[in-house]
């Protein structure tokens, strides 16, 4: 009887976080005007929308510097996501160089200072699937030095 007990209040509270996760996915939805082609699409897309969410939570739960958060990228899939980035390095990996910068020489005036606080940072910018996400971080900072350095923010081109 005990066993009955504990399968049914455990099925009961899975059927709750999954009307919670369908509640996310049709919220996500409607945010990011989403069309599905038919069900087996929106099954797949809920399934990989669910998975992302629980990789989320799972990082937000461990992490105190940043919280991650639902973007219209959610219902993707791993290999979707890659065609995003726009950037395969393949194997040869012997060009890509890491630095680690001389802490001693870096000099703080505050212990924390957010530019974006200060109005030196433009509005989030979608890439697409143009695969020049350098290009997007070069011009975001010289955005931002422009606006330090001279005090008047321009959105700037791509």
């Amino acid at each position: 009887m005990r066993s009955f007990i504990s399968a049914a209040l455990a099925m009961t509270v899975a059927t709750a976080y999954e009307a919670v996760d369908h509640q996310k996915f049709l919220n996500f939805i409607a945010k990011y005007n989403k069309v599905y082609k038919n069900v087996h699409e929106f099954e797949a897309r809920l399934s990989n929308f669910v998975q992302t969410l629980k990789e989320i939570e799972a990082e937000n739960s461990t992490n105190e510097n940043f919280k991650l958060g639902i973007n219209k990228f959610a219902d993707l899939t791993s290999y979707e996501m890659r065609q995003f980035l726009g950037r395969n390095p393949g194997s040869n990996k012997e060009h890509y160089k890491t630095f680690s910068a001389d802490e001693s020489a870096l000099t703080a005036t505050k212990d924390e200072l957010n530019w974006c606080n200060e109005g030196a940072c433009t509005p989030v910018k979608d890439q697409g699937q143009c695969g020049s996400c350098w290009t997007f971080s070069a011009v975001e900072t010289i955005e931002s030095a422009y606006q330090i350095q001279r005090g008047t923010l321009y959105n700037l081109s791509e």
